[in-house]
């Protein structure tokens, strides 16, 4: 081939020249049809294959790459388009073969095209699909995709050639392989997701959903697509989506959550609101987290924390039952101790010293007289202290009121205690008088020694 006819390097053009028009609409089927037929007209009525110079000016408005070939596969005209795809003149074009000008073409579906070779196909009576994609390799290796349509040119029975309208689609293409990845990808990374998540219209139309969303419906993710989740819900139990929720999405627009138990597991669901331009809700995202194992941990520390505080109520109950019967032993011990520091005072002032008294009067020398009166000091000292504290108990007693009225607690009579303390009837009754007086019973009938005896039971 000469190095002349060699194609230049599309992406170059493309830069240059395509995407200079990238703000021009581009004329649609409909047009492209009316205008073709519009230059068969021309053709039928000329009665032969175009050459004038307004036909170029015509095709070189447009900015689809037209060529016409004649019955044998060699250009007649073509637009300034197709010149500035493959960066040549038209002298270098014009009379050359079509295939000459193609760089290996392949089908969407991976099968190598040979043009020339489909247009001689289509000369000798095959159906040349009208529309067709089909995918470009160029020198420089880079890969364009085109669409085509192919029409024989017929005057009078007689096939005069054929108008090949080709388009770049490559940035068309190309956004359609990168949706398409995203969507492979989009899924894929749903799919990794062990947790249900689907995405859904302002109507219940499922868009997207995963594997682990599909399997709880027991069907596929494309079985799913496009279904109306409600109608798969009555299915299935309702508390995978409760009604109040999904509506005061759509009204507040604000993301909400929920919990529910199915086949003795525990979920979270997460419903976030997904805004069009306006604001408004137009579709819905979920997001079902597993939260089993929280929840038992969650229901396992409630159920410690309770059996903990009925330990701590077992304890305490224990503590107070101790301290209650501390308090008993206590309040026993200081009755015990009462009861022994009033024998002893009793024992040593009714026993002893009464004795020691009538022993001391028998004697008769002054130093056996002296030694009675140490022993009866020493012995009022010893009970000293227990008759402070006993008279401190009943309300301020003298040493005498004390010791008459541990004598009547004890059931003495006053003629006995007189008989006891050397002293006359007269005198006690006088003591008996203001112990009652001390006690606030001087005008009442209440019997003294009941009233003592209670005194030390409450003390």
């Amino acid at each position: 081939m000469p190095a002349k006819m060699m194609m230049k390097d599309k992406g170059q053009e493309k830069k240059s020249g395509t995407s200079a028009c990238s703000s021009c609409q581009e004329p649609s089927y409909d047009e492209l049809v009316r205008k073709v037929a519009r230059l068969e007209a021309e053709l039928a009525g000329s009665r032969q294959f175009p050459g004038s110079a307004d036909l170029d000016f015509v095709l070189d408005f447009f900015r689809d790459e037209i060529v016409f070939v004649d019955p044998e596969g060699l250009i007649t005209h073509c637009n300034g388009s197709f010149l500035k795809s493959y960066h040549l003149e038209k002298e270098e074009v014009i009379g050359k073969s079509v295939g000459e000008f193609n760089p290996i073409m392949r089908s969407l579906d991976g099968g190598e095209m040979d043009f020339e070779k489909e247009v001689m196909e289509v000369r000798n009576g095959r159906l040349y699909p009208f529309l067709r994609e089909f995918k470009v390799l160029r020198e420089n290796q880079a890969t364009l995709y085109y669409e085509s349509t192919a029409q024989k040119v017929v005057v009078d029975g007689e096939l005069k050639g054929f108008i090949i309208i080709s388009r770049d689609i490559t940035d068309r293409k190309n956004l359609e392989f990168a949706t398409l990845e995203n969507i492979k990808t989009t899924q894929a990374l749903l799919n990794a997701n062990a947790d249900p998540a689907m995405l859904m219209d302002r109507n219940a139309i499922i868009i997207q959903a995963n594997t682990a969303f599909s399997s709880a419906f027991d069907r596929s993710v494309e079985e799913m697509k496009g279904g109306n989740l409600r109608e798969f819900l009555k299915e299935k139990n309702k508390r995978f989506l409760p009604p109040e929720y999904l509506d005061r999405v759509f009204k507040t627009k604000k993301q909400t959550q929920y919990e529910f138990e199915y086949r003795d597991k525990f979920y979270r669901t997460t419903i976030h609101p997904v805004l069009d331009e306006n604001g408004s809700v137009y579709r819905v995202a979920f997001f079902t987290v597993d939260i089993t194992d929280s929840k038992k941990f969650e229901q396992h520390l409630i159920k410690n924390k309770e059996a903990l505080k009925a330990q701590v109520r077992e304890r305490t109950t224990d503590l107070d039952n101790t301290n209650v019967a501390l308090q008993v032993l206590l309040k026993k011990r200081e009755r015990d101790k009462t009861d022994l520091e009033e024998k002893i005072i009793y024992n040593v002032k009714e026993l002893i010293l009464p004795i020691l008294a009538k022993l001391k009067d028998s004697l008769q020398t002054k130093r056996n007289i002296t030694l009675c009166d140490m022993m009866e000091a020493n012995l009022e000292e010893i009970i000293s202290p227990f008759s402070k504290q006993l008279s401190s108990q009943y309300f301020n007693f003298t040493p005498t009121e004390l010791s008459i009225a541990n004598m009547i607690k004890h059931g003495k009579t006053t003629q006995e205690i007189a008989d006891t303390l050397h002293s006359s009837y007269n005198t006690i009754q006088f003591h008996r008088a203001n112990i009652r007086k001390k006690l606030g019973i001087n005008r009442k009938k209440s019997n003294l020694r009941t009233q003592l005896q209670l005194m030390d039971e409450l003390s």
